[in-house]
């Protein structure tokens, strides 16, 4: 598929198979029609020219590693409202701005930004999230006020190589763990 440059899923497709554009380094457009329910893992790994990723159907409701490393990402599509996993969603995805909203039916957000190195705007953690491991590791341009209202009790290098006082970042918000959170980052 390398020189693949634009797709278009019809509305009757249910179902995006694991990889299925893995590695289309050469694509620039997607359209992903209403009827699908499941985009597999990695479908969209490595589109390396996708600037804005389409829109995500509505009844989607994992979307683990699905742009993973689209480095000219610049823009995240609106999350479904009926989302769970994010789990490394956008990972790797050098160029992205700013964080979609996170829907409050999402559970995990394990590595959902990881080494996304240009983020200046992260989302607000609703409490239904559960997982952040990884979630906001070298986001090294991250800053503003980031409030977390989720309970993770698996935060594992949730802002690893993130210097809060450097990067003018404040994290606040419910979560009975924000101490531990914190701790996960550089904050001398």
């Amino acid at each position: 598929c390398l020189s693949l440059s634009s797709i278009v899923i019809p509305d009757n497709v249910t179902s995006l198979g694991s990889s299925a554009f893995y590695g289309c380094s050469d694509l620039t457009s997607a359209t992903l029609g209403t009827g699908l329910t499941t985009i597999g893992s990695s479908a969209f790994y490595g589109c390396s020219s996708l600037k804005e990723a389409p829109a995500i159907p509505d009844n989607v409701t994992n979307i683990i590693y699905v742009f993973n490393g689209c480095s000219s990402l610049t823009k995240a599509p609106k999350m479904p409202p009926k989302l769970k996993v994010m789990g490394y969603a956008f990972c790797d995805c050098t160029s992205l701005l700013e964080a979609p909203e996170v829907p409050e039916t999402v559970t995990d957000m394990a590595g959902a930004f990881k080494n996304c190195t240009s983020l200046v705007k992260g989302p607000y953690i609703p409490a239904s999230v559960k997982y952040l491991t990884d979630t906001f590791n070298s986001c090294t341009s991250l800053t503003g006020t980031l409030v977390i209202d989720g309970t993770a009790p698996d935060n594992a290098g949730c802002f690893r190589l993130v210097d809060f006082k450097a990067q003018g970042l404040e994290v606040t918000g419910a979560a009975k763990n924000i101490d531990k959170l914190l701790k996960t980052g550089i904050t001398e």
